[in-house]
């Protein structure tokens, strides 16, 4: 079995701000974000992609939704957001 390639892992500057805004009130924020490090090195791909033609992915959980872009020799952190949920119940 073919290990897959590691890619490096880059953080922007708004993906640190997010982090840090989100950290003391999101539970698990760390841990989501360490995982997330470590599915994404390997399988950039594992997330979903925003639109058909757009390089923006997205990966969520935990209550979190993390941005990212990569390429063959990294994975770009874009930003780190609370999920929005839509409820279809009428108000």
């Amino acid at each position: 079995m073919r290990v897959p390639k590691m890619r490096t892992v880059i953080r922007e500057h708004v993906f640190d701000a997010d982090y840090n805004a989100l950290r003391s009130s999101v539970q698990r924020t760390r841990e989501f974000v360490e995982g997330a490090e470590n599915v994404l090195s390997r399988q950039p791909d594992s997330g979903y992609r925003l639109a058909e033609r757009s390089n923006v992915w997205f990966f969520a959980g935990h209550g979190l939704v993390l941005y990212y872009c990569f390429d063959d020799d990294n994975v770009i952190f874009l930003s780190l957001q609370k999920s929005q949920v839509i409820s279809d119940q009428g108000s």
